[in-house]
């Protein structure tokens, strides 16, 4: 049984259960949660690829998170997958009706294997009306190298990136840094103007939905009140722990033990 905690995902349908609404449902339920779920997507994907997406009608997405929040409200909301222009404006219309509520940005540009899942004007709508509203934004490097216009693919270009990426927003920047190299997996929170590592061993292997579950536990911990540092330091010890038990149920990417 989930405790009181009230926490809502906007995200796209994943079957496999790796990522997107299915992994953030567990990933809140994991943390003792109760999630509640926006459906902005359907996909037809396996362990391997996307094979075909559909998006929601905004109208739609607009009312069922208009509906949960009107009924049941929330101490959080993650946002991931929108997919298009309309679909970030319907969600920004419906957030600017509880300003309070803090809501973790995860801005899903393309899936891992590629295929582009937000439209250019998409991502521009992202930048314009969700990124200015994040309390915390959580992108990987190449989904920073987009929203920025510019490379990301070192150390020293990720420290340029999250610096950056707090221009754009006056909530805190976590820069994910699974996209690097080496042992350890860097990830740069940027909060009030500082720059610190939140560090995790790298392990081997591909694995689905660590970035869903990341922003799905950063979003449990800012809804129990915690900082934003502290909320960044327990996500990571629990995303970690995931990985180190995932399971590869298909051929492609492993599954996260969430």
């Amino acid at each position: 049984m989930t405790g009181s905690l009230r926490v809502v995902t906007v995200a796209g349908s994943d079957p496999t259960g790796g990522a997107g609404l299915q992994a953030d449902i567990k990933t809140f339920a994991a943390l003792g949660a109760h999630g509640l779920s926006v459906t902005t997507a359907l996909t037809v994907q396996t362990t391997v690829a996307v094979e075909t997406v559909v998006l929601v009608e905004p109208d739609l997405i607009a009312r069922q998170l208009r509906a949960v929040l009107s009924d049941i409200g929330a101490d959080a909301i993650k946002v991931g997958m929108l997919g298009s222009a309309e679909g970030v404006e319907a969600v920004a219309e419906v957030l600017e009706e509880v300003p309070a509520v803090p809501m973790v940005l995860d801005p899903v540009l393309a899936s891992s294997d590629g295929t582009p899942l937000l439209s250019p004007a998409g991502v521009a709508a992202l930048g314009r009306r969700l990124v200015p509203r994040a309390t915390v934004l959580t992108p990987n490097w190449p989904e920073a190298a987009v929203l920025l216009g510019t490379p990301v693919a070192d150390d020293a270009q990720a420290d340029v990136a999250a610096q950056r990426l707090g221009g754009l927003t006056s909530g805190a920047i976590v820069l994910t840094g699974g996209h690097g190299e080496g042992g350890v997996v860097r990830n740069r929170l940027l909060a009030e103007g500082r720059l610190t590592y939140v560090d995790a061993d790298r392990l081997k292997g591909r694995f689905h939905g660590t970035g869903c579950a990341l922003s799905s536990a950063l979003a449990v911990g800012l809804a129990r009140g915690a900082g934003v540092v502290e909320a960044l330091e327990d996500a990571v010890r629990f995303v970690s722990k995931a990985m180190a038990s995932a399971k590869r149920f298909g051929p492609g990417a492993s599954i996260l033990d969430l």
